[in-house]
């Protein structure tokens, strides 16, 4: 056996002897984890980056979409800054300081920048500026 034949293979094996509720979440890690997809599909457990994938995701539909949950239109800046909050939370902080200077948090994206380097720290602060003195 080699690769996913070998994971496959233990996946049967020991399913035939044991079987647990969570089991095949387990083997669909393991099949994750070597870059492999995975064979079932009422998982209850993900991955880290399938998880990041989705919040990504739906973080871009808030900063696009002009209509909420069932029709009922939202504001732009509610709609940015949960985009935003959920960005914070992934881990994508450029994206978060993006939403936050769309939605005219400059104070916060500002504060926040230096966590993505000194550069983009610097491009936001002479946005800033340039809009202050746009104002």
């Amino acid at each position: 056996f080699s690769g996913a034949n070998c994971v496959k293979a233990f996946k049967h094996i020991l399913s035939f002897f044991m079987y647990r509720k969570g089991l095949d979440d387990l083997w669909d890690l393991c099949l994750n984890i070597r870059g492999e997809p995975a064979t079932s599909t009422s998982n209850v457990i993900f991955h880290e980056k399938d998880l990041i994938a989705s919040y990504h995701s739906r973080a871009q539909q808030l900063r696009s979409t002009t209509v909420g949950i069932a029709g009922i239109m939202t504001k732009k800046d509610d709609r940015l800054r949960k985009a935003a909050d959920i960005l914070l939370r992934i881990g994508d902080i450029r994206g978060y300081c993006e939403c936050m200077r769309e939605c005219g948090q400059w104070e916060r994206a500002i504060s926040i920048a230096p966590a993505v380097s000194q550069k983009f720290w610097f491009e936001m602060c002479q946005r800033y500026a340039q809009q202050l003195d746009a104002t």
